[in-house]
This record gives C-alpha cells, structure tokens and sequence, in this order.
C-alpha cells in the first residue's frame, strides 16, 4: 500500500506505530481537522493520520520526525558544515 500524496513527511509515528500524529500546525497545512491526541482528520471524514500510516515504515520520515528530539541539532551542524566548507573554496 502506498500512501497518499498529501502525507509528505510531516508527523511522527504514533507510540503503537499504527497511525502517524501531527502537532496543529502540521495539520493546519494539511487542511485537516487536528484532535487533542495528535490526531488529523480530514473536514470530510476519515483519518489522514490513518491513511498516512505508511509513512511511519519510511526511514526518511523517521529521520525527519526527529526533529522533535533533537530539535535544531541538524540544522545547526549543516550550517557549520556549509560554513566550514564555504571557507574552503
């Protein structure tokens, strides 16, 4: 089964891994209906968190949803990196 286009790779695997969470905001931009649990629905029923569940199994998205643990540690070392790397050329 592949997941729909509109799951991208925002979100996180919910804790059991059977449907991905979104904060408000994510779910804003996927125009859906965000529920206190984490949760995103579509305005016209069904789950997007359901549908998007496929999403959890993808490495990429893994790695993206860490983002949330580790915060802005990524984006702070490829700054240093582009920096060092700049300094080079």
């Amino acid at each position: 089964m592949s997941s729909p286009s509109i799951c991208g790779y925002a979100g996180f695997a919910s804790p059991d891994n059977k449907i991905r969470l979104y904060t408000k905001s994510e779910c804003d931009r996927l125009d859906g209906n965000f529920h206190a649990n984490g949760e995103c629905t579509y305005k016209s029923g069904g789950s997007i968190s359901y549908d998007c569940r496929e999403v959890n199994n993808d490495p990429i998205a893994t790695l993206y949803a860490n983002r949330y643990y580790i915060g802005g540690a990524i984006a702070v070392v490829g700054l240093i990196s582009w920096r060092m790397m700049m300094k080079k050329a």
